[in-house]
């Protein structure tokens, strides 16, 4: 399926270029965003983020959500963090975008393993996250080369597949596309920590239906079914590309 990609004129991953990001937040604000004990907080608070480039961008938007984003990361030393221009001014997008992830890249000291691994899968034509170096401060004390990495959400979706983009659930670990149970609401997450997470849209049911439904195929047709099944449900040609070009393999 072919891939289109909104490109504005000054985008946050135009290639060839140096990207500042300047982020003034109240000092207390920034210490209780780091303060043990809330490193799993998804708590966003309020900050000025002010972007300027070698190529002339210089831009300054209020009133951001700031907070941790990540797993593991979130203990590390060097931290990754979430923007979201919509926190607090509803709606708003800043180039198409809504939100911003700034991963530290903690386990990777040369910051460069999962931009060469998107800039890999795209030049294998794999629907992949667009990236880009960037340089971060906080309150004019610099934090670090961070990996400015595209949020996946409705734009995502949109400018790749259609104008609807479907459903899209966050899987996970585990996430092992086995049988749950009987129901659609066997695969809503909750304190058992059922792996799979509704990102899109609010159609609770519907969406989990297709989700019970799609599973349940998987693991249920026969063999002479279940080729002709997935080559009509699952993109395999993106799946096999994906698979021969992941440097983690």
């Amino acid at each position: 399926m072919a891939q289109r990609i909104a490109s504005p004129e000054h985008d946050f991953f135009k290639s060839g270029r140096e990207l500042r990001i300047d982020i003034t937040i109240d000092p207390a604000d920034w210490d209780s965003i780091h303060a043990p004990g809330r490193e799993l907080s998804d708590e966003y608070f309020r900050a000025s983020v002010q972007f300027t480039s070698s190529d002339g961008l210089d831009m300054t938007v209020e009133n951001v959500g700031v907070r941790l984003r990540g797993n593991t990361s979130r203990f590390s030393q060097k931290k990754s963090y979430k923007l979201s221009f919509n926190e607090f001014v509803s709606g708003r997008k800043i180039f198409d975008l809504e939100k911003m992830n700034l991963n530290g890249e903690h386990n990777d000291p040369a910051i460069m393993r999962a931009h060469l691994s998107w800039w890999l899968f795209e030049q294998a034509g794999v629907m992949a996250t667009r990236s880009a170096h960037v340089l971060v401060f906080v309150n004019g004390s610099f934090v670090g080369v961070q990996l400015n990495v595209e949020h996946i959400d409705e734009q995502f979706l949109q400018a790749r597949l259609s104008e609807d983009g479907g459903f899209l659930y966050k899987a996970r670990w585990p996430a092992p596309l086995t049988q749950l149970g009987n129901t659609w609401q066997d695969y809503l997450p909750d304190e058992n920590d059922r792996p799979y997470e509704l990102k899109l849209r609010d159609d609770t049911e519907t969406s989990f239906r297709q989700l019970q439904a799609f599973i349940d195929s998987m693991n249920t047709l026969p063999d002479q079914d279940f080729r002709p099944w997935m080559e009509r449900h699952f993109n395999l040609d993106g799946f096999a590309r994906a698979g021969r070009n992941c440097p983690h393999r």
